[in-house]
């Protein structure tokens, strides 16, 4: 296929790869976006959402910066060490994402105990916003220097 444009593919058809022996190696579900294979398939203790992975668990509680930094695979207080999982802190869109569509086997989402995400906000101060439902109502924002509990995401 050779294209200046984009290819829309109508129907709610999967759109499967396969390599010259015929085994698929990889597919895009037409019609929740899901992509499973070599390049689509999260790691153990991570569950798919859309175009990220995220965390089946939700790790203890740590403050804001120190968060970003394991979900960085760097060192807590900034000893950097080899960056090669791409995990990194979920924003909040893909934690509610996330939690709405839970499927059993993302743990304990919807359950008051606030969690990290990646998203700041300013006001006379800056903070780091927290989330601890589906309901979008449910976010909120502290001192970034609190302990909150967090998971990493994944992009794929």
């Amino acid at each position: 296929i050779t294209t200046t444009g984009n290819i829309e593919v109508i129907q709610g058809s999967d759109l499967v790869f396969k390599n010259v022996a015929g085994t698929e190696t990889f597919r895009i579900d037409g019609e929740t976006g899901q992509i499973t294979g070599a390049s689509g398939s999260c790691p153990n203790g991570m569950t798919q959402m859309a175009d990220y992975c995220i965390e089946n668990n939700e790790r203890s509680s740590d403050q804001w910066y120190d968060a970003l930094d394991r979900c960085n695979d760097r060192t807590v207080h900034g000893n950097d060490s080899a960056r090669a999982s791409g995990l990194r802190l979920c924003t909040v869109a893909e934690w509610m994402l996330a939690c709405r569509r839970a499927t059993g086997t993302v743990n304990n989402m919807n359950n008051d105990n606030w969690e990290w995400t990646s998203n700041i906000t300013r006001g006379p101060s800056e903070y780091a916003v927290r989330a601890h439902s589906c309901n979008w109502g449910n976010t909120d924002h502290q001192r970034w220097d609190n302990g909150n509990a967090f998971r990493c995401c994944k992009s794929l």
